[in-house]
């Protein structure tokens, strides 16, 4: 059936992966994925481009334990000219067991905390979303804290968002400045085991050009 062969044609789509990335062997990375410079996507996540595609992870970026990334079909965020199901920028971190469900965006240098759910939502650079928040169907602009818990799904909810703090912005960085060694550490880890033989595979081989706004798959 034509459903079937499109479903297939997304899960053969192959991943762009940058050399100086880490793709944990116990994580799923599934169809087109382009992931930039030192991107870790860590144990026990699930990237996958299956239904709706292709996902885009920026420079720096990390994806924690338990994270999933998914979206809808023919949904899309326009960016740069490009249609992407799932466009997450630089230096942005998504927190132990985070869900976010494409159509969206997540602008630089955002973290998205544990357990917090983002859907269909296009969430500006420099935002906090708090643990277990839930954002819904709405834009929210750069530089806004959505506190732990709280369900953000209309945009008198979001008008309603206090200011990010400094501390805030500076525990994203040094989330991002430890996920970036971790990634770093994992690929010597692996590349040694190799080495000496062991059964380790290392995910993160392919490189791309610099510009990925003019990437097509």
């Amino acid at each position: 059936p034509p459903e079937r062969q499109k479903w297939l044609s997304n899960i053969r789509g192959r991943a762009l992966v940058a050399r100086s990335a880490f793709v944990h062997h116990q994580a799923a990375v599934i169809g087109r994925v382009l992931l930039g410079d030192h991107v870790h996507i860590a144990a026990g996540s699930s990237v996958r481009a299956d239904e709706g595609a292709p996902f885009f992870i920026g420079d720096n970026t990390n994806i924690q334990d338990g994270v999933v990334l998914h979206a809808l079909k023919d949904k899309y965020v326009h960016i740069g000219g490009e249609r992407w199901a799932i466009f997450i920028g630089r230096n942005v971190s998504i927190a132990h067991d985070a869900l976010v469900h494409g159509p969206c965006y997540i602008g630089d240098e955002t973290f998205v905390g544990f357990k917090a759910v983002v859907h269909d939502s296009i969430v500006g650079s420099r935002c906090f979303i708090g643990i277990g928040a839930v954002v819904v169907g709405v834009e929210i602009p750069e530089g806004r804290f959505v506190p732990h818990g709280r369900i953000v799904d209309t945009q008198d909810a979001v008008k309603a968002l206090p200011l990010i703090s400094e501390k805030q912005l500076e525990f994203n960085e040094d989330v991002v400045e430890v996920n970036r060694g971790l990634a770093a550490a994992y690929r010597a880890h692996v590349h040694r085991s190799s080495d000496f033989g062991e059964d380790e595979p290392v995910r993160a081989t392919s490189s791309f050009v610099a510009n990925p706004y003019a990437m097509r798959f």
